[in-house]
């Protein structure tokens, strides 16, 4: 049972019953005219990302108690030397930003972005090869699998997280990601290196997160199962009457 159920029905004083059931989050699939997209890419080539660049992608804000993202930094860092084609594109704002960026120091493989809009996200998640998902693992997130590691999967990015709840075992069931350890850089840089140097099953981690987002999370399909979910519950309602 997710832990979303179980929350709620504790919270309501009550065991999970027949009409309990829980939805995804869901968002649009990226569309990008080409012309904007070549003029996105265009202003990601000035901040060193290309086509070429093995890109790690991470939206957030960046929140000084929330994240992980040190820990990613600490990884990133201990990858550059031998690997500068490896890229962290962070993106967004916080009260995090400051301490992150001196963490980073002037790595050249770990680029601050800043806040981003819709256009620049898109493109950039059609030139990388994964998403960070990477939060504490607290009672407020241990079970999250909140809308940004839906955006990456709609972009077909396997993700890597650092939560051992739903995400964890979500990723795993469905080939889409990997997980590594909470605070450790050297699990963090180690998965990172497994997708970057098995492109084939890394490849095939993609084509199973854009399936999986359409299966899953595509905002008709959600819309749909949540109409279906009240009309069954109204259909039940009226029998009671």
């Amino acid at each position: 049972m997710p832990h979303v159920i179980k929350w709620g029905c504790d919270y309501a004083g009550r065991i999970p019953g027949e009409g309990d059931k829980y939805f995804f989050l869901t968002t649009e699939k990226i569309h990008m005219d080409e012309q904007e997209y070549s003029r996105q890419l265009e202003w990601w080539r000035q901040l060193g990302i290309d086509e070429n660049t093995w890109n790690i992608v991470f939206f957030s804000t960046l929140s000084r108690t929330s994240l992980d993202l040190e820990t990613v930094i600490r990884a990133i860092r201990g990858l550059s030397a031998e690997y500068p084609d490896i890229k962290l594109i962070i993106g967004g704002k916080g009260d995090g930003e400051k301490r992150l960026m001196e963490i980073a120091g002037d790595n050249e493989n770990i680029v601050f972005a800043g806040w981003l809009n819709e256009d620049q996200m898109n493109s950039v998640m059609k030139i990388a090869k994964c998403g960070m998902y990477c939060l504490k693992n607290t009672m407020d997130f241990k079970d999250a699998f909140s809308n940004k590691a839906v955006q990456y999967l709609s972009a077909g990015l396997p993700v890597i997280s650092s939560l051992k709840g739903f995400a964890k075992g979500f990723l795993a069931e469905n080939n889409i990601g990997l997980t590594y350890e909470e605070g450790d850089a050297i699990d963090c840089k180690n998965k990172i290196l497994e997708l970057y140097e098995d492109e084939s099953g890394r490849g095939f981690m993609s084509v199973k997160a854009a399936k999986v987002f359409e299966e899953k999370f595509e905002a008709d399909i959600v819309n749909e199962r949540f109409e279906q979910y009240l009309e069954g519950f109204v259909e039940r309602s009226d029998k009671k009457v």
